[in-house]
């Protein structure tokens, strides 16, 4: 298991950076779109359990260094500062991974935000695909080549999208082909969805907290995901 020390270099409070911190840590602990990592402040100990932090934007590297930096997506406790000092575990979980064939792209965030969709977002308009953004908050500044839209315009993507994205909470898994479009049609949602949910013990214990039951079976958020196979969960 892999432990490291980083530290909140900044808050980032305004909703257009989709992001609440900007985190400093070491390069090889930076988790891939997709994955997390569980964080502990070190001065008072006050959390009971661990908070879980994902990525919401391309990392930068330090100069000279082999630190970098990271905006970050998470519940932050309120007594967290910048430059509160952070024990970290991870990179954990498994990420997204858009197909080398895709060329056309959803991402749809169905929670109340798309930060933990930009960094894969951000890969993706970088290399050239057609990225079509599907949310009702806010964003940060986007590649030209993203197209931003509202969920009330979500119809059928995976008609017209060889690969597709989804962000949601796991209470919001019931009902999701209908908000896809997809009824009937579940061969045809070819993507991936991160499902958000309680992960306290981050794969140690499988504690159950963060348990999702589908048609394969039990899964865990933290460890089998939370990055799953989009046409398994609507199914």
């Amino acid at each position: 298991m892999n432990h490291y020390n980083g530290r909140l270099k900044e808050l980032l409070l305004e909703p257009y950076k989709n992001a609440s911190a900007l985190l400093e840590l070491p390069r090889k602990a930076m988790p891939r779109p997709g994955q997390y990592l569980l964080a502990n402040e070190t001065l008072t100990l006050q959390e009971p359990v661990p908070i879980a932090l994902f990525p919401a934007g391309p990392g930068s590297s330090l100069k000279s260094s082999s630190q970098g930096l990271l905006p970050m997506w998470g519940q932050l406790p309120e007594h967290w500062n910048a430059g509160t000092p952070l024990a970290l575990r991870g990179p954990l979980g498994r990420g997204f991974t858009i197909p080398l064939r895709a060329r056309r792209v959803a991402f749809i965030a169905l929670a109340e935000t798309p930060a933990r969709l930009l960094p894969a977002l951000i890969e993706a308009a970088n290399k050239g695909l057609e990225i079509t953004l599907y949310c009702d908050s806010p964003t940060r500044e986007l590649p030209l080549n993203v197209e931003v839209h509202p969920l009330v315009m979500l119809t059928k993507p995976q008609e017209w999208a060889d690969f597709i994205l989804v962000d949601t909470v796991r209470g919001e898994i019931d009902g999701l082909a209908q908000k896809l479009g997809a009824v009937d049609q579940f061969a045809s949602l070819n993507g991936e969805i991160l499902v958000l949910g309680p992960m306290p013990c981050g794969g140690l214990a499988q504690c159950g907290v963060c348990s999702l039951n589908i048609a394969l079976g039990q899964k865990f958020i933290c460890e089998d995901g939370p990055v799953f196979n989009l046409a398994e969960l609507v199914s």
